[in-house]
């Protein structure tokens, strides 16, 4: 059986590639090409790739291809749902050809566009573990039990909030990439396991445990402030602002202030610290990932130190992007901020040339 090909796209920075479910007895899947303005109704998975070393063998388009266990799972899930089996998806680690380095830079920078475009995002957290069955279940009755003072209902039992912050916790709401493929979801459905819940019933969490620290029975809910101190509370925070702001979804911000934001969310690559940040932000930086690490610091650089009102401002920014790309003090090759102060002018000689 030969090795998979991917079918070539029209123009990668226009184009994407589809995955659809076929029947089999594996997980196997037929790939179409399709102008991003111009594409049938799909939806785009936000998930997290785990490690290299987890990998399933799939067939597309009757050949055989690699892929992360995690998307495995997902694929395995979506083949046995009546409805979801017969959709369109997008799955950057599938649907990008991970080994054409210019493909790769073009679908990078298009991923807003991917993720807004798209009917709905799945947000995959993952498979089933002990637990995750009774948090989903709980998320949603605690959603619909909104506390008010005239009328106390405790929103969970301990066991259900212990289970509601594992998964609130999960490594998914860690990564980088996530944040813009939320930002820009017109309609998210958070998937784990066989369980789901809509986004706003997965935020209802949220909001129902603010009423009630509000009225003085936060002390009742065991892992309640756990739970809104969570990774997953801090990125819906963050959708909220960003579709009560639209000037700022629409512009986006400065790079330097996505850093201060994000700097604590994580990557398999270093470069995607930055790289996933982009879509997000107002500022133009190439991507390129053949480049080194000190290039990327250089461009960032480049483009964000002019824009630091004092030298304060931007000592600051430095240290926090060489921390960010692991980068150690006096690394030769890498701009500082000497290189952008203004210089002295020279003193004319006395002949005044």
């Amino acid at each position: 059986m030969s090795l998979f090909t991917y079918p070539v796209l029209e123009d990668p920075k226009r184009s994407i590639r589809l995955l659809k479910l076929v029947d089999g007895p594996a997980v196997e899947c037929n790939i179409y090409c399709y102008l991003l303005a111009d594409c049938p109704s799909y939806t785009a998975v936000s998930y997290t790739w785990g490690s290299s070393s987890d990998i399933k063998k799939i067939l597309i388009n009757n050949m055989p291809i690699s892929i992360s266990e995690n998307a495995w799972h997902f694929l395995c899930q979506m083949r046995v749902h009546s409805e979801w089996r017969w959709r369109l998806y997008w799955i950057d680690a599938i649907c990008i050809d991970q080994e054409d380095f210019e493909e790769r830079h073009a679908q990078v920078s298009i991923m807003c566009p991917i993720y807004a475009t798209a009917e709905n995002v799945f947000v995959w957290l993952g498979i089933s573990t002990p637990g995750s069955d009774l948090a989903m279940d709980s998320a949603i009755k605690s959603s619909q039990l909104l506390c008010k003072t005239s009328s106390y209902r405790q929103i969970w039992k301990d066991e259900e909030g212990k289970a509601i912050l594992a998964i609130c916790q999960r490594k998914y709401w860690t990564r980088v990439w996530i944040v813009q493929e939320i930002i820009y979801a017109k309609c998210i459905l958070v998937l784990c396991g066989s369980k789901s819940l809509s986004w706003g019933e997965f935020g209802n969490v949220f909001q129902s445990l603010e009423s009630i620290k509000l009225i003085g029975w936060f002390h009742r809910h065991s892992y309640g402030a756990e739970v809104l101190a969570s990774p997953a509370a801090v990125i819906f925070q963050q959708k909220s602002k960003w579709e009560e702001d639209l000037m700022r979804k629409e512009k986006g911000l400065p790079f330097s202030i996505l850093l201060e934001l994000y700097n604590s969310l994580e990557s398999t690559r270093l470069v995607d610290k930055v790289y996933g940040l982009l879509g997000l932000s107002s500022d133009k930086l190439p991507i390129d990932y053949c480049k080194a690490i000190k290039e990327v610091y250089n461009d960032v650089m480049r483009v964000c130190i002019p824009q630091c009102h004092s030298r304060a401002a931007k000592d600051r920014f430095a240290n926090l992007l060489s921390q960010v790309l692991g980068l150690l003090e006096g690394n030769s090759g890498v701009l500082t901020v000497e290189d952008f102060m203004d210089k002295p002018a020279e003193i004319k000689n006395s002949k005044g040339r």
